[in-house]
């Protein structure tokens, strides 16, 4: 059985003024992070992946921006940083994936590896 679950993600607007929607597919094998957590975790690698597209000339590194957003994200969705270690434990995750590219590639590529599929829909 698959379950499914919507977020917006604002830093992925298209010109046309369509709000995307992310539809979050899990596969039954893993359970261990919630289609809301993994909402919440795109969330933050879309506000540090959005911070460093748009850094000044001395890039920030990847890690830092990471958990800049989220320090800043969690709140949004009444979790408390200082309480979490579970999101966190990701968040390390995409800071230490040895890959190269987008925070989103690093992000992606840990998420396949747990067999979970990010399926992103227009709402219009």
């Amino acid at each position: 059985m698959q379950s499914q679950s919507h977020a917006r993600d604002s830093s992925h607007l298209p010109d046309d003024g369509h709000a995307p929607t992310t539809t979050l597919t899990k596969s039954e094998h893993d359970s261990y992070y919630s289609n809301h957590e993994i909402a919440v975790l795109h969330s933050i690698v879309a506000a540090a992946q959005h911070e460093l597209d748009h850094a000044p000339d001395t890039k920030p590194l990847p890690a830092a921006v990471l958990f800049k957003a989220y320090d800043e994200i969690l709140p949004n969705f009444g979790i408390d940083p200082d309480s979490d270690d579970h999101l966190s434990a990701f968040v390390f995750r995409i800071g230490g994936e040895q890959s190269h590219g987008t925070l989103f590639d690093k992000f992606q590529a840990i998420l396949d590896r747990m067999g979970i599929v990010l399926d992103y829909a227009l709402v219009g």
